[in-house]
């Protein structure tokens, strides 16, 4: 998955170790533009992965 545009730092690869739901990082999404939801789909957590 790539995320571009929207101010977030692209320099960084990750590479997750174990098999993550991706509705996990659309979670994250909607927090980084203030849509507060307490879960997406099967999501579990917010990964953090996304910085700006």
């Amino acid at each position: 998955m790539i995320v571009a545009g929207g101010g977030y730092k692209h320099q960084t690869h990750t590479v997750l170790e174990k098999p993550t739901p991706l509705c996990n990082l659309y979670l994250e999404l909607l927090h980084k533009h203030n849509i507060d939801l307490g879960s997406f789909g099967s999501s579990q957590k917010n990964m953090n992965l996304l910085n700006s």
